[in-house]
């Protein structure tokens, strides 16, 4: 498990995120191993690195918007299935910010990704990949296949 490292330089929000990476791998690996400890981190990890390329200037305009065109989505009383019907209204956010964040990491270079990440380069890669499996079979990969479907008929 890769700890984060510190510099003096960093904010208090850094400093936060990478407290909680640390003790993460010090609380967590000796109980779940590296691997485990890599999986749990990756949430946190991954809200972290998402909050900083959006304050980067090497991140493009437009994958910014992406994910603040997500977050406004998401809290935002209206959606495509009312939070009312339980699953539905938790599958549609959570459609939204898959589509979103795969975006923005696939899209993203990874040398700008790896200046934020806190965990593992390993894990990084691999949760590119998924996110690229899943907005390929759920996101803009299903939208161009029922466009062009839409289109020949």
């Amino acid at each position: 498990m890769q700890k984060a490292e510190f510099f003096t330089s960093d904010s208090g929000y850094d400093r936060f995120f990478k407290t909680i990476h640390n003790t993460g791998c010090d609380k967590l690996s000796p109980i779940i191993g590296e691997t485990g400890t890599d999986i749990v981190l990756t949430v946190p990890d991954l809200f972290y690195l998402l909050t900083k390329l959006m304050t980067d200037s090497d991140v493009p305009s437009g994958r910014k918007l992406d994910l603040l065109g997500n977050l406004l989505y998401v809290l935002s009383p209206f959606d495509l299935f009312p939070d009312k019907w339980k699953l539905l209204g938790r599958i549609d956010d959570a459609y939204v910010t898959l589509t979103s964040v795969a975006k923005v990491v696939n899209r993203v270079d990874m040398d700008i990704l790896m200046r934020y990440w806190l965990g593992n380069p390993r894990v990084l890669t691999t949760t590119r990949d998924v996110l690229n499996f899943f907005d390929e079979k759920l996101g803009s990969g299903l939208i161009r296949k029922v466009m062009k479907n839409a289109s020949r008929a």
